[in-house]
């Protein structure tokens, strides 16, 4: 449905059917941010638009700050308020919040008075505004903090986790990073602490492996706390197809190139292009 979307409003730009909305070409303006859904921010004279991958405006700068689309909807500020527009620069979601996110599955993250909480494309509540912060929804759970502490929430907005640690991550394969008071460490969908607790930096799982750090010393560690890859230097990027990116260097041949290793602590070197 989102590429049909895209579709649609584009052939309208290219027929000149953008509803009253005049369509220019974008001159000497800056652009902001990747493409999105055909189009990405542009400003000018302070003020925030969308230009499509021709360089036409196909919506006119005039919001004072404005976020990529995503489902169909861009989040956009006008005076000090937020709300979201359509591919055509129409009103969806009114400007009423002092902060607002993109939609994701249907739902979006916004603040009213100095609270978060979540709607939906119709603009009704689905969780009060009743946090302090309240992180994007992963494997069906949501970061939340009172009090200065993070615990993790439903999408009905009860506590799953109750509130108790300094920081958290997202979950991701089963286990959320947390910070207690003795450093970094992995909760499981119960929210018992499964891993670690001291460590000083900390990753996320993926494809089994997520990195950890006690100081400079740095592994990768299976979903049982225990190390599968140590490394010299300090990395704790995601595995991504099966490998991750550890270095740079300048070679002998003056090319700087690229070292990745691959789940069994295997090295691969490539000429970075």
């Amino acid at each position: 449905m989102r590429f049909m979307l895209t579709f649609v409003v584009l052939v309208a730009i290219n027929q000149g059917c953008v509803s009253n909305f005049e369509v220019n070409r974008a001159k000497d303006v800056p652009t902001s941010g990747e493409f999105s859904e055909g189009v990405r921010v542009y400003t000018q004279s302070g003020k925030a638009g969308f230009v499509n991958r021709e360089g036409m405006v196909v919506i006119p700068a005039r919001f004072d700050d404005a976020i990529w689309f995503s489902e169909g909807l861009a989040a956009v500020r006008d005076k000090g308020k937020w709300g979201a527009i359509d591919h055509f620069g129409n009103p969806v979601i009114p400007l009423l919040y002092d902060r607002s996110f993109v939609f994701l599955d249907g739902y979006a993250l916004v603040a009213a008075d100095g609270l978060f909480g979540m709607i939906n494309r119709r603009a009704e509540w689905v969780i009060r505004p009743k946090f302090e912060k309240i992180h994007a929804s992963s494997e069906g759970r949501l970061a939340a903090s009172v009090g200065k502490k993070f615990g993790f929430i439903d999408f009905s907005g009860n506590w799953v986790i109750a509130p108790q640690f300094d920081d958290v991550g997202d979950f991701h394969e089963g286990f959320a990073a947390v910070k207690t008071p003795n450093g970094w460490g992995f909760v499981d969908v119960n929210g018992r602490l499964a891993i670690g607790g001291d460590f000083t930096s900390i990753g996320r799982f993926s494809e089994g492996l997520a990195g950890v750090a006690i100081n400079d010393n740095a592994s990768y560690i299976d979903f049982s706390g225990t190390s599968r890859i140590k490394l010299a230097k300090h990395s704790i990027a995601p595995f991504k197809n099966g490998r991750i990116l550890v270095d740079f260097y300048l070679a002998a041949d003056g090319k700087m190139h690229e070292r990745e290793l691959d789940m069994y602590g295997n090295k691969f070197d490539h000429v970075v292009n």
